[in-house]
């Protein structure tokens, strides 16, 4: 299980190993009930035991962290590093496909990672994938959520390093490991996840050698399924209502029939198979009390076999030859009628008018063909680290420590996604807010028929990146003669780091004019779909191919999709799609644009000072530290800029010539700037139980090497004729006639990074009251506040561009200030600190946490300038919920250790839209408040063997989120339904 969470002041720490050490001055005013051995880690096993040592720990460190310690190999409470943070006080973790795959502390992502104190990092980014650590492997994680000048720079929201385990950490000879299974009561499947963990010490001459061995190895397969609506919300204002041509807007009652609807509905279920290779070694070497050289490196890997399963179902887009769909059957929301409408002051179609009705429920007939695909995936993540370094006394006064290491990784996916459409539209009836989402069906077709069902077109995609850098450190600790400054602490550390993005390319061919029966493919057969949903809802399953239909016969489908485009543009002479489709199809791999890739190379040097200090006021002792680390960077980035113009005199609403010549242009930008970053901390002993702490730190996060690329791509936007080759009336030229009046259609559009962002700094300041009344509880509060600069959001803007018309470019920016303020409460004993012995064994662990932030985006857009000219208004943060709960009860006694913890997160925003009445931001899309509940126990059945069971997610509440589309209205979008875990094991272990 674990031992606690808790913010804790960290004390300063050796750089090779930055696992939290008792503060070596302990104060002596400290209660003879809280003294631990000082200068040494503490490796316990039982809760109680651990909660002991953390408490500590907590108590007699310097600077902000939290501290999660296994009690014993392969006992941290959850199956990877991720799902254990979401247990600690300040953090927030992001669930998907039935994971935690993102973490916030304090509300922020930007999290910098380390492993055993030095920087790690998957592919090109600049932190790890923290899901990819096999908990089994752990021995704890460090959670800083604010930086001292001595450890690594931390991200804006803090670090979180992971630790592993060393051969000196154990007395002798270790042998130890486990085994667990699972099963996934919605994917209905079985997984194992297991370690073996060799360790052992040697004397040699004078000396001593230990080496240590860990290999662990998780498997998990799950399924999850959404019911959707889309986000996009429209109105019945282009709509026919209970028969075709009868048009809402020329309605003689009009506005009668005028009501919001989503633009689709759907079913959205994503599963696979994840499996997770890892393994760590380490060699330590003393041939002195004084001096240790040591040699350790890990592995980490991450196999991917996914699929996605979309069924999109669309209600407003008009179908073959420009047919509306036609509603009927509607039913407005409760408390709601068409009396409320108010059209003046607003102009057709009154997408922005708040006084129009929502709908309930409707009927939906024509249109357009519901759609859908089958998506794979193969993907595989590979990360090495290995490390050097020494450690040595070189004086009782003076210690000396060097490191050096170097770190490689890659990350690779394939995609192959395979499309249909329906014969047709079918009729469908769609009730919006059924169970917290949609729920639809089709009174007149079997979607388990074959025949229902056409070949739409053919997917690929190929992702290649990577990332390598080699770090060095050197650092010295002097104990000085001076009763104010005791210790001064200084040293240098020098990175280089390149990545770089080698492929990034896909194909499609959208071959529906074909009309091509799915089941005529080479893809083995249809099969029905698992139902995912724990709800009874109408429509959950229709035919779709086996993921080893698509992935196993990729290249018969390519060739099959060759063939068929052949076919289409001997059908079509001369039609530029379909040879550009021949072209694109012909080659077994993809063919990779020379422009898809970037290249980043970064080198950083650092230098810190760092002194503890400490002076009495009075009977108080107060302590503390200060330093400053100065940080240079100079770096790089190369790609290759793209601009393709039409060769048919720039008009890209003319699709029978939408070839185009592309000019390249190779450009390099260059990023030299130096941080400082200073940290400051004061500790005040009022008693030998009631301490306060004071704190203010500058940390900053650099934008990821992706964000910097200075390339630029520009393309038309080919758009085809509204009506079907089939129609009569069918005119080539003819592309804006269907066209939904009020949406801007650009005639280029573009992408680039920003080679001038900055990184992102935040000035932190903390206050924390910590009171300890037992060897095992303590009480305490934290406030904090963060002023913020720089953040990297992504901007769309449609530019009047007198080359391209209008030009829809996208590229990142630093946006303008942003704040974070909050508090974290703790508490956590042993009930029989206080209670009786009845008690005896039973404990709790609590914490909450506040947070209240906003930010600001450049507003202001002028289309003809082409810059923002003014500042908008404070929004709250995205991604931030204001309440954190974390409980646990717990116990311990008899060889009998179980544990019951919950965990809940309130709402929060994703993103905003934009009131046309008044120019202010709203919440465009939100996620309702999720919590979570787990359950754990063991059974000691011999001093080496343990057997244990386990629940997660035991309440299997879904995920919902919502869309708002005006000020006043919302509509649900995803209810999607995850998987309920249940687990059994052993654990052993052979000596100490």
């Amino acid at each position: 299980m674990m031992l606690a969470a808790q913010s804790a002041y960290a004390q300063d720490t050796d750089q090779d190993d930055p696992a939290v050490e008792a503060q070596e001055d302990a104060s002596p005013e400290a209660p003879e009930e809280a003294d631990a051995n000082p200068g040494e880690t503490i490796y316990v096993s039982g809760i109680r035991a651990s909660l002991e040592s953390a408490q500590g720990i907590k108590r007699e460190s310097d600077s902000i962290m939290d501290v999660i310690v296994a009690e014993d190999i392969g006992k941290l409470p959850d199956n990877t590093a991720a799902e254990t943070i979401a247990r600690i006080a300040g953090v927030q973790v992001n669930r998907f496909s039935d994971e935690a795959s993102g973490i916030l502390i304090r509300g922020l992502p930007d999290v910098a990672t380390s492993y055993n104190g030095r920087e790690i990092f998957t592919a090109e980014l600049r932190r790890v994938q923290l899901q990819d650590f096999p908990a089994q492997a752990l021995a704890g994680i460090e959670v800083y959520k604010s930086g001292t000048a001595d450890i690594i720079e931390p991200g804006l929201a803090g670090l979180v390093n992971v630790r592993t385990r060393r051969p000196f950490d154990f007395t002798d000879q270790v042998i130890a490991g486990g085994i667990h299974g699972t099963y996934n009561d919605q994917s209905e499947k079985i997984d194992g996840d297991g370690n073996i963990l060799f360790s052992d010490r040697w004397d040699v001459g004078d000396g001593e050698f230990g080496f240590l061995a860990n290999f662990t190895y998780a498997q998990q397969q799950y399924y999850n399924g959404a019911r959707y609506n889309s986000s996009f919300i429209q109105n019945s204002y282009w709509s026919d209502i209970e028969t075709q041509g009868q048009n809402v807007r020329n309605q003689p009652d009009f506005p009668n029939g005028l009501f919001f609807f989503p633009n689709n509905i759907g079913l959205y279920n994503d599963g696979g198979k994840r499996i997770r290779p890892s393994a760590n070694f380490a060699a330590q070497y003393a041939p002195s009390d004084d001096l240790q050289f040591y040699v350790e490196g890990v592995y980490q890997g991450y196999r991917g076999r996914g699929f996605a399963d979309n069924f999109d179902v669309p209600l407003e887009p008009w179908g073959p030859n420009s047919t509306p769909a036609v509603f009927s059957n509607v039913v407005l929301l409760d408390g709601q009628s068409y009396d409320q409408i108010i059209l003046d002051g607003y102009d057709p179609p009154y997408r922005d008018n708040p006084t129009v009705p929502q709908a309930a429920s409707l009927t939906k007939m024509s249109g357009s063909d519901p759609q859908g695909y089958r998506n794979t995936t193969q993907d595989e993540t590979n990360t090495y680290q290995v490390a050097a370094g020494a450690i040595w006394d070189a004086t009782d006064t003076l210690t000396l420590s060097a490191d050096v290491a170097y770190s490689w990784s890659r990350y690779q996916r394939d995609n192959y996604s395979l499309d249909f459409r329906t014969v047709g539209a079918r009729t469908v009836n769609a009730s919006f807010d059924s169970n917290g989402g949609v729920d639809f069906n089709f009174p007149d077709w079997d979607p388990f028929d074959p025949a229902g069902y056409i070949f739409r077109g053919y997917y690929e995609a190929r992702y290649d990146v990577s990332g390598d850098g080699l770090q060095a450190r050197a650092d010295a600790s002097w104990d000085t003669p001076w009763d104010n400054f005791p210790r001064l602490k200084f040293g240098v550390r020098a990175t280089t780091r390149h990545s770089e993005l080698t492929e990034n390319g896909f194909r499609y061919a959208d071959v529906s004019e074909a009309r091509i029966p799915l089941a005529d493919l080479p893809i083995g057969g249809l099969t029905p779909t698992i139902n995912p949903f724990r709800n009874n809802v109408g429509f959950n399953s229709y035919l779709s191919v086996p993921r080893s239909g698509i992935y196993d016969n990729r290249e018969a489908l390519r060739q099959f999709t060759l063939q068929t485009s052949q076919d289409l543009l001997a059908r079509f002479p001369g039609n530029g799609y379909y040879s550009s489709l021949i072209e694109d199809f012909s080659t077994e791999n993809i063919q990779i644009p020379e422009t898809s890739g970037w290249m980043g190379d970064e080198n950083t040097y650092a230098a810190y000072l760092q002194t503890h200090w400490n002076f009495d006021v009075g009977a108080v002792r107060v302590d503390g530290i200060a330093g400053l680390r100065a940080v240079i960077t100079d770096g790089s980035t190369f790609g290759i800029s793209t601009v393709c113009l039409l060769n048919d005199g720039g008009t890209p609403n003319n699709p029978t010539d939408d070839s185009c010549d592309e000019t390249l242009t190779p450009r390099t930008e260059y990023q030299n700037y130096t941080d400082w970053l200073p940290n400051i901390s004061l500790r005040a002993r009022f008693t030998d139980k009631l301490q306060l702490r004071l704190g203010y730190t500058q940390t900053r996060t650099k934008p990821d090497f992706g964000a910097l690329n200075p390339a630029l791509q520009i393309r038309p936007v080919i758009y085809q004729p509204c009506l079907e080759s089939t129609d009569p009336n069918y005119d080539p030229t003819d592309t804006t006639s269907c066209r939904i009046p009020g949406r801007t259609y650009p005639d280029y559009t573009g992408s680039q990074g920003n080679p001038e962002l900055q990184p992102f700094t935040s000035n932190n300041y903390d206050v924390s009251l910590e009171y300890y009344f037992s060897r095992t509880g303590f009480a305490s509060v934290a406030a904090f506040y963060r002023d913020i600069y720089g953040f990297t959001t992504g901007v769309t803007r449609f530019r009047n561009d007198p080359v391209y018309g209008t030009l829809q470019l996208s590229s990142p920016i630093n946006a303008a200030d942003s704040w974070i303020e909050g508090f974290e409460v703790n508490f956590q004993t042993f009930l029989d600190d206080f209670l009786p012995d009845a008690f005896s064994g039973f404990g709790v662990s609590a914490n909450v946490t506040y947070l209240k932030g906003e930010t600001r985006l450049p507003n202001g857009y002028n289309p003809e300038t082409d810059v923002f000219e003014g500042e908008g208004e404070y929004v709250r943060i995205p991604g931030l919920s204001e309440w954190t709960y974390n409980l646990a009860l717990f116990y311990e006694a008899n060889g009998i250790t179980t544990r019951l913890s919950y965990n809940r997160r309130s709402d929060w925003v994703n993103g905003y839209n934009t009131d046309p009445d008044n120019g202010f931001q709203y919440t465009g899309n939100g996620t309702l408040a999720r919590d979570r509940l787990d359950a754990n126990f063991s059974y000691d059945i011999t001093p080496n063997f343990t057997v244990f069971a386990d629940v997660a997610n035991i309440l299997a509440r879904p995920f919902r989120n919502f869309v708002g589309y005006t000020s006043q209205a919302t509509f649900p979008i995803d209810v999607r339904d995850e998987g309920r875990y249940f687990g059994a094991g052993l654990r052993f272990r052979f000596g100490e």
